[in-house]
């Protein structure tokens, strides 16, 4: 009867991360940072589509560069019917990327695995940006996204709980 219970326990052990109801808590919380990026991308694809107008009147409108804004000072010459064609692209992108953040977030508390990769895909070509501009100078913010993308990676490529997790 004793061993019994203990196999049932074992058994119950060997699948607790089966199904979308109990993914482990890193898993969650993984989650939930694409969840705020997707919000976030949302909101910054949205303010370049409405603002692109006031945006390229900005960049446009630079004549002075005597404020730190000599690079701003090229895109002058462009047309703004290319500057604006450019803008609304970088803002649809954002929009794209923040549907790929929400089913990444939505399918990785869901245990899929083709989240678990592209996630881990989304945090390499992050974490290589992040180390390619911290290449003029590391702020602390690029610091701890970097810190957070090789957490992420190492979490979910190597940790044995991740592994379990995702099987089927």
């Amino acid at each position: 009867m004793e061993e019994q219970r203990e196999f049932q326990y074992n058994t119950k052990q060997e699948n607790k991360y089966k199904g979308p109801d109990n993914p482990p808590i890193v898993i969650k919380v993984i989650s939930i940072l694409h969840y705020i990026n997707s919000g976030l991308y949302i909101l910054v694809g949205l303010a370049l589509i409405i603002f692109s107008k006031y945006i390229i009147n900005q960049i446009t409108g630079l004549g002075d560069t005597s404020f730190g804004l000599e690079e701003l000072a090229n895109f002058q010459e462009l047309d703004e019917g290319v500057l604006k064609i450019s803008i609304f692209v970088m803002g649809f992108l954002f929009i794209g990327l923040s549907f790929l953040n929400f089913f990444v977030a939505r399918d990785l508390w869901r245990l899929k695995n083709w989240a678990r990769i592209i996630a881990v895909v989304i945090a390499l070509v992050s974490s290589t940006a992040q180390i390619y501009n911290m290449v003029s100078g590391a702020t602390l913010m690029q610091i701890i996204n970097l810190a957070i993308n090789i957490f992420i990676i190492g979490y979910l490529v190597f940790f044995q709980e991740a592994k379990e997790a995702f099987k089927k």
